[in-house]
């Protein structure tokens, strides 16, 4: 036998030999299907694990060329189902790995939970051990702008204001309307005071978190004082008619900024029922709410 571009030359012996054993082994593949080589027989040395898992390979792969196994292989539509599996698989995966980011391990490994941890501690909502400090207590207590309305708490800077103040500087917390630039206060006037002490005390907060590189956006970014002076009014018993004159906000932003005001209310109201005069002034905006809700309504309607 000659290659054409050798013609003159006969084939060596290790050509030959090639030749032979591929015909054998095409002979052998033919008649009894391609042989399965047992690779765990290659590694001499090997710990246990390696040589349970080679040995699932091995059986695996005899289960799959088996053709009295798995007939679904027959299936005209085999390849599609199959695609069909590994879109779910994966998607699956997603789902865990998303489960897995979302849950407590996941947060106590990552830096920006453990950042947070210690914003927590030098603010003293937490102690040097990891336990919830009373600090920490009074702020688990209230829903929205925890770290912000704790620090007004137990600053005291709500305790000498009157109901009407206490609602005005709370409703910097939960008034949804912005108007251009905010709104311009005379420089000594009481709205002036109020945004300062909430303005001062959201500062320090900033400050202690830009500290140790953590950013909270949730608390100076939500602050608006566009409708500290409705509350205001609102709290001393000015007719509604008459608050409508003194902002461009909707009837219902006031509203529902005046119902969150109630909840931030009760909330406040259960951490501080030992201060009579704070918990008092509460009540009385608690119970403004309450009664406005109807009558601000009625004058939406």
């Amino acid at each position: 036998m000659l290659f054409p571009f050798c013609r003159s030359k006969p084939i060596s012996e290790g050509v030959m030999k090639l030749i032979y054993e591929m015909d054998s082994l095409t002979e052998e593949w033919s008649s009894s299907g391609p042989q399965l080589y047992d690779l765990a027989a290659d590694i001499r040395d090997m710990d246990f694990e390696l040589s349970d898992q080679l040995n699932r390979f091995l059986r695996l792969r005899e289960e799959v060329i088996d053709p009295t196994l798995y007939t679904v292989r027959h299936c005209m539509r085999f390849q599609q189902h199959m695609k069909n599996l590994r879109d779910r698989i994966r998607v699956e995966r997603q789902i865990s790995n998303l489960k897995y980011s979302l849950s407590v391990d996941a947060l106590q490994l990552s830096d920006e939970y453990q950042n947070r941890i210690e914003v927590l501690k030098k603010l003293g909502y937490v102690d040097r051990t990891g336990m919830v400090t009373f600090k920490g207590r009074v702020a688990c207590e209230i829903h929205h702008q925890e770290l912000l309305i704790t620090e007004l708490i137990l600053s005291k800077k709500l305790h000498e204001r009157s109901p009407a103040e206490v609602a005005a500087m709370l409703s910097a917390t939960t008034c949804q309307y912005k108007g251009g630039d905010g709104p311009k206060f005379e420089k000594d006037s009481v709205f002036e005071q109020l945004k300062e002490d909430v303005q001062s005390t959201n500062r320090m907060i900033e400050s202690v978190a830009s500290s140790l590189r953590v950013r909270i956006a949730d608390i100076g970014d939500e602050l608006r004082y566009d409708l500290m002076e409705v509350v205001y009014h609102w709290a001393g018993g000015m007719p509604f008619s008459e608050i409508m004159t003194l902002t461009d906000a909707q009837e219902g932003l006031i509203v529902r900024c005046i119902q969150r005001l109630g909840e931030v209310c009760k909330d406040v109201r259960t951490r501080v029922r030992g201060t009579r005069v704070l918990s008092s002034s509460l009540a009385e905006a608690d119970n403004q709410s309450q009664h406005a809700e109807p009558v601000l309504a009625q004058g939406v309607a």
